[in-house]
């Protein structure tokens, strides 16, 4: 599994769960190390800080989230 597969089913997983997920089990279910899982996390979250994504990556402890971004605040709740 390439370094871009595994960022690529991280991103899928968190946005499906829609809660905060355990690099562990990220890990698990993936099949591969929970170091490698925090590797691609980061890359995640600078891919998304890089292209100004409305949505970045939230670290609550050992747990990952995908959430909005708060500056979107107003325009969220306008909808």
């Amino acid at each position: 599994m390439t370094n871009e597969h595994i960022r690529s089913a991280c991103e899928a997983i968190l946005f499906a769960s829609g809660e905060p997920v355990e690099a562990s089990r990220i890990a698990e279910a993936l099949e591969v190390e929970t170091e490698t899982v925090e590797g691609a996390l980061w890359e995640l979250s600078r891919a998304l800080d890089e292209r100004e994504s409305g949505i970045c990556l939230l670290r609550l402890g050992s747990k990952y989230q995908l959430v909005s971004r708060k500056e979107y605040a107003q325009e969220i709740r306008n909808v």
